[in-house]
């Protein structure tokens, strides 16, 4: 089970980076060989073109233009790159972790919920818990395919 949960949040994990052709393959390819159908066929209706448009449309732009920065200090701070980002940056390296995406912030969502797909780590779980809300919310006004995914993440993280 614990396997399973890892990979779904890894597959969450790719859906909230900047999508890629390579990334929207894998995400399909997770999404299938553990069975979340839901998801599965989510990505089979959707282009790379379209998953890039969303991704835009969702996040880019700042706050001022509507986008919903994907940043938990964002949440909690109402700025990006706030007390938030540096302590999770602290964490990563507590854990033995290193940021490897290149201009990324460590709150961002996707690393969040990588590193608590390599680890199960319960304080990012829970920070994730207090902040996704937020975002989906935020999202249902941007992107209703990225307001899906956050609600379907924000499930998951329920039952951790």
């Amino acid at each position: 089970m614990q396997e399973e949960i890892k990979a779904i949040l890894y597959l969450f994990s790719l859906l909230f980076y900047t999508p890629t052709p390579n990334s929207l393959e894998e995400a399909r390819r997770i999404a299938s060989s553990i069975g979340y159908r839901a998801l599965e066929e989510l990505l089979n209706t959707v282009s790379y073109e379209d998953l890039l448009r969303e991704y835009t449309r969702a996040f880019h732009g700042g706050p001022r233009a509507g986008a919903c920065p994907p940043y938990e200090s964002f949440y909690r701070e109402g700025l990006i790159y706030g007390d938030t980002s540096v302590a999770i940056a602290k964490l990563l390296g507590e854990r033995g972790y290193k940021l490897a995406v290149e201009g990324e912030l460590a709150d961002h969502i996707a690393v969040e919920l990588e590193l608590a797909s390599l680890t199960l780590d319960r304080e990012i779980i829970r920070r994730l818990k207090e902040w996704v809300p937020e975002l989906r919310k935020c999202l249902e006004t941007r992107s209703q395919l990225y307001a899906n995914l956050a609600g379907k993440l924000e499930e998951l993280l329920e039952q951790l």
